[in-house]
């Protein structure tokens, strides 16, 4: 296999292995940049539920924690403050499980996965 190519925006271009035949990818195909975390969440698919699968408990306990590890783990920000309170905004999880660990200690976080049929989809592994 060639070593990567920086292209323009210098970000390595990986080539794909050479298929013969009519399997083979199109030209424009054949080269595949690196992606951001951004840009693979981007991949992936939502089907919100219209209850939330995440909820907090007391949301006085939550002005009490000191560390609000919950608004900084989260991968794609679902808890942040507003007004002197908690929001979680659900449509977006990735259902890691990140922020259940992380409010271990208050225990003030009613995690579970979406129903049957809602949640993420991921595209990319």
């Amino acid at each position: 296999m060639k070593k990567p190519a920086p292209c323009r925006a210098g970000v390595p271009e990986f080539t794909l292995s050479e298929v013969e035949g009519p399997a083979a990818p199109p030209p424009e195909i054949r080269t595949m940049k690196k992606l951001t975390l951004e840009q693979k969440l981007f991949l992936n698919g939502f089907r919100p539920d219209r209850e939330s699968h995440l909820r907090i408990i007391d949301q006085a306990k939550c002005r009490e924690c000191k560390l609000r590890q919950c608004t900084y783990i989260c991968p794609v920000n679902s808890y942040r403050w507003e007004n002197d309170q908690i929001t979680v905004f659900f449509e977006g999880c990735l259902e890691c499980g990140a922020c259940r660990i992380a409010c271990q200690d208050c225990k003030n976080l009613e995690w579970s996965y979406p129903r049957g049929g809602f949640g993420v989809n991921y595209r990319t592994g």
